[in-house]
């Protein structure tokens, strides 16, 4: 590759000059990783490497008040964010809680219209059956009565 042949286009002939030494560069970077790597520690790399990776800074050294301070805006964060936590679970309980009485005065309602209906249904049959055997009664009645006459006679 380190000879360019001549009749190449212009375009491809300058990109081929840039590419080549980068082939070099390469392997220099990967010795380079190498002996860097040897000689750290690997725990401060992979601190390094987590935090870069959590987008985190690292902290510097502070002072006593700022330290106190810093203490008491992270207790304040955390505090804030348990109440948050708490009102949600608080809201999320309140609407189960709410949706189950709903629920429950729902099936008492339809357990309500059911039995009202089939009672309504049981009368209709028994007020049915006893116009019915009041009006076999009443023609037995004028049967027997009809006898009677035919009787008489």
């Amino acid at each position: 590759v380190r000879v360019v042949p001549a009749g190449l286009p212009q375009p491809v002939q300058v990109q081929l000059a840039l590419e080549r030494p980068l082939a070099g560069l390469i392997a220099m970077q990967r010795r380079l990783r190498a002996e860097v790597l040897s000689h750290a520690d690997g725990t401060a790399l992979l601190d390094d490497a987590d935090a870069a990776l959590r987008l985190v800074r690292p902290r510097r050294p502070r002072q006593p008040r700022e330290a106190r301070e810093a203490e008491r805006l992270e207790r304040k964060r955390l505090a804030d964010a348990e109440a948050r936590k708490r009102r949600s679970r608080d809201n999320f309980f309140a609407k189960l809680l709410y949706h189950a009485d709903e629920f429950k005065a729902f099936h008492r309602e339809a357990r309500r219209l059911v039995s009202r209906r089939s009672k309504a249904v049981l009368g209709d049959f028994d007020s049915k059956a006893r116009k019915d055997k009041k009006e076999a009664d009443r023609a037995q009645r004028e049967r027997l009565k009809a006898l009677r006459e035919s009787n008489i006679d």
